[in-house]
């Protein structure tokens, strides 16, 4: 699954036109940079515990950064969270 957001990765942002993105602890961080929409996390299931911290630590108001969690799990198909 890591694989698979490494590729995605490459493309999504650049697409639509964010390049100003690192990796960290297995988890994508782009700096989107719009008003309501400052940064986005991206990982798998295995690491939603360092998205989670990394999101908490974020130093942009609240409901600006949004951590996306892919996983196989269909329960949680849909699911979203802001923080």
């Amino acid at each position: 699954m890591d694989e698979l957001l490494g590729r995605w990765q490459r493309g999504w942002p650049l697409s639509r036109g964010w390049t100003n993105y690192t990796s960290t602890e297995h988890v994508i961080v782009v700096q989107v940079g719009e008003p309501d929409r400052r940064l986005e996390l991206f990982t798998t299931d295995e690491h939603a515990e360092a998205a989670a911290r990394l999101a908490l630590a974020a130093p942009h108001p609240p409901g600006t950064t949004r951590p996306t969690v892919i996983t196989t799990d269909l329960r949680h198909h849909g699911d979203s969270a802001t923080t």
